[in-house]
């Protein structure tokens, strides 16, 4: 136990007593003391400070013969030494003689644990399959839009149609294209997407006119080569053969 007469100098700015310890960083701490006064004339004011910082308001002391008990918890932060001081703020001559004893710092033993459950979901891979429609010749159109070209893919996706590979200029007549081209068909299930090329054939006319001496044979390898190369009508084919 120590026994002490308050100071009536320095403000109440004198030093009652003081011990520095070593701390963990990031762990809380418990500062415990017990007190009472001396005689009752007026009660000391008793303020601890740790690292120079105070860590709980100036507080009276237990009466006479009444021993007071004060509890003050405090958190080290990046602290690895705490400086505890404990002063009398009152600085009042007439009683201001206390006793503290039981001294007592120590980690919390106290602990908030808080937790929440989360969920994951990841969807599975959108499997998006194209089937390239059929040629068509002009005037005609072709509807990349139809069941069947998409048909075997994931189902219960969003569908849309683009120009581009990025899928940032929409194709706005998806289901009448006149123009051959290489066009995109893009599956979504939100967040996941996937974009894949549908290609559109829409055949001209052409106009080949062959020598009636060349065989028959012959002339159907050319016939065959020439479709290949130029994509004309199987009409127009006919009409050159007869």
């Amino acid at each position: 136990m120590m026994v002490a007469d308050g100071s009536i100098v320095n403000g109440g700015n004198d030093r009652v007593w003081c011990q520095t310890v070593a701390v963990k960083p990031g762990q809380n701490y418990v500062f415990s003391y017990w007190s009472e006064s001396i005689q009752s004339a007026t009660l000391a004011n008793i303020e601890v400070l740790i690292n120079g910082v105070s860590i709980a308001p100036p507080a009276s002391t237990g009466g006479v013969c009444n021993w007071l008990k004060k509890t003050i918890n405090w958190s080290s932060g990046v602290s690895t030494t705490a400086e505890i001081c404990i002063y009398d703020r009152s600085i009042i001559s007439a009683g201001n003689d206390f006793a503290i004893d039981d001294i007592s710092f120590k980690e919390s033993s106290a602990t908030c644990n808080l937790s929440k459950s989360v969920t994951v979901t990841i969807p599975n891979p959108i499997n998006l399959i194209i089937t390239n429609p059929s040629f068509v010749c002009s005037p005609g159109s072709v509807d990349i839009t139809q069941p069947s070209i998409t048909a075997g893919s994931t189902t219960g996706t969003v569908i849309s149609y683009w120009r581009d590979a990025a899928g940032t200029v929409p194709l706005l007549n998806p289901n009448s294209i006149t123009l051959s081209g290489t066009y995109y068909i893009k599956s979504t299930i939100a967040p996941c997407s996937v974009i894949k090329p549908v290609v559109v054939d829409i055949l001209t006319n052409n106009t080949i006119s062959l020598s009636s001496g060349v065989g028959t044979n012959a002339q159907t390898r050319v016939l065959i080569h020439l479709l290949l190369l130029l994509r004309i009508t199987l009409q127009e084919v006919q009409e050159l053969r007869s």
